[in-house]
């Protein structure tokens, strides 16, 4: 949702063009934009949901990109975040081969899942290891 400076709502059609929006990235390295439809309800799945699944469920890389005119527009959004407790293991379903979770970032701009999370990490474990590698790739 989109709001100028007196709070009314602007017509996602007056803001996005081709080059702005929400993008992700696919499997095979290209950058796609997203459009969801007006009344509807869009789900980005995390890493936590990749491990959990045994790589069944992909984490994607996406951004917004926002045109250069739009000042004075907001983009208004409403993220929810579904994270295990801190002290609960991570682990793949039984059965199920750890490796299938190590998937590459076609961005290049994350750190590989199989340097931050091992069998037997808890979540704490993984989201701290996440964010020292995080900050230390993106130097």
């Amino acid at each position: 949702m989109y709001l100028d400076s007196e709070f009314n709502e602007v017509d996602p059609k007056d803001i996005e063009d081709n080059v702005s929006g929400l993008f992700a990235m696919t499997r095979n390295h290209e950058e796609v934009q997203i459009k969801i439809p007006k009344d509807s309800l869009a789900f980005q799945i995390g890493e936590t949901a990749q491990i959990v699944s045994g790589g069944l469920l992909c984490a994607t890389p996406h951004s917004v990109i926002s045109k250069p005119n739009t000042k004075g527009i907001s983009r208004n959004t409403f993220a929810l975040f579904l994270e295990p407790n801190p002290d609960v293991p991570i682990e793949v379903p039984f059965g199920t081969d750890p490796k299938n979770v190590h998937k590459t970032d076609p961005t290049e701009q994350v750190p590989l899942i199989g340097d931050r999370w091992q069998e037997e990490f808890t979540f704490s474990q993984f989201e701290n290891k996440t964010f020292e590698l995080y900050y230390e790739h993106n130097k």
